[in-house]
């Protein structure tokens, strides 16, 4: 299990929450959508120097980067340690709806440590919730795919993404392997039991139903009225 995800479960959690309800952050009408983005959707392999929209690193930024390593350097401080810590900070703005901020640490810790993949999460769910960029926020969390690949949260994140921008059969897909690895989270139950309904495979979606009132799960009460009859079942636990 990753060294954040043991480190930072509760940040991880309020993180997932805040993706999940919609419109939770508002969108500041100062904010330039991609003034503040490091946009890592050219990774052909996870762990080469990303780029920055398909260009190369413009001069700027790679002062930055070399701003930072020396005053890291300087200071005898790890960059992996540096970087761990600003990708908290970043999760706990994000936890607080502060996308600016949030964006800004994830930014740092990318610079000094592209190789952070919580970082490039947190980049992604800042880039689809606050700037609305869908395309953008999936190609971000989908270079993600290798480092991540038995990380629940990830799944779940970005699955939810999926979900909330009407893309119910990616969704699904990626729920199911969420499941493969948290098979009893009930944010992953609930939402297998809505996507099935939602790509009309009833008994799949009784079952999830069953299980999740087994869990005492809050289900919506007009989607399991339709999967019941649907399935003509009580879809009930036994």
């Amino acid at each position: 299990m990753p060294q954040i995800l043991i480190r930072y479960p509760v940040v991880l959690l309020l993180l997932l929450l805040v993706l999940l309800l919609a419109g939770c952050g508002q969108k500041s009408s100062q904010v330039d959508p991609k003034g503040d983005r490091v946009d890592v959707v050219t990774l052909p392999k996870f762990g080469l120097d990303p780029h920055w929209g398909g260009r190369e690193i413009p001069t700027e930024i790679r002062q930055q980067r070399e701003a930072l390593l020396q005053g890291l350097a300087e200071r005898k401080a790890e960059p992996n340690d540096f970087a761990l810590e600003v990708t908290e900070t970043g999760w706990n703005a994000m936890a607080e709806a502060d996308f600016n901020t949030a964006m800004r640490r994830f930014n740092q810790a990318w610079l000094v440590q592209p190789q952070t993949p919580y970082a490039i999460m947190g980049m992604a769910m800042v880039v689809f919730e606050r700037d609305g960029d869908v395309k953008g926020g999936l190609m971000l969390m989908q270079s993600l795919e290798q480092p991540l690949a038995e990380d629940g949260f990830y799944w779940i994140n970005r699955a939810s993404m999926k979900k909330r921008s009407g893309m119910h059969s990616e969704a699904l897909e990626d729920f199911q392997r969420a499941a493969r690895i948290a098979p009893d989270n009930t944010i992953v139950v609930k939402s297998l039991a809505e996507l099935f309904h939602v790509t009309q495979n009833y008994p799949a979606a009784c079952a999830m139903l069953t299980k999740a009132r087994g869990m005492n799960v809050d289900m919506d009460a007009q989607i399991a009225r339709s999967i019941e009859q649907k399935s003509s079942s009580s879809c009930s636990p036994a």
